[in-house]
């Protein structure tokens, strides 16, 4: 269940930042806010996934926290420009 319960918060921070963006434009500070907290909560799930995940033989798993990692470097990178 807990896999379930992560892709759904992946596929949600995804869905806000996109919305958030196309709603409001990217100069607007409050998306800036939104896709940094959003940066930021990759990075916390990054985390609990190298404690947890990353210790099984599965690959996709033990991939798993440098593609978030990426992925909140490349939103405040995106952000910072």
């Amino acid at each position: 269940m807990e896999w379930a319960a992560e892709g759904m918060t992946l596929v949600f921070i995804g869905f806000l930042a996109i919305l958030v963006m196309a709603e409001s434009g990217l100069k607007n500070p409050v998306t800036l806010v939104v896709i940094r907290a959003c940066a930021i909560m990759l990075l916390v799930l990054a985390g609990l996934s190298a404690m947890t995940g990353a210790r099984t033989s599965v690959l996709p798993m033990k991939i798993c926290p440098f593609v978030k990692t990426a992925c909140a470097v490349l939103l405040i990178v995106g952000t910072a420009i």
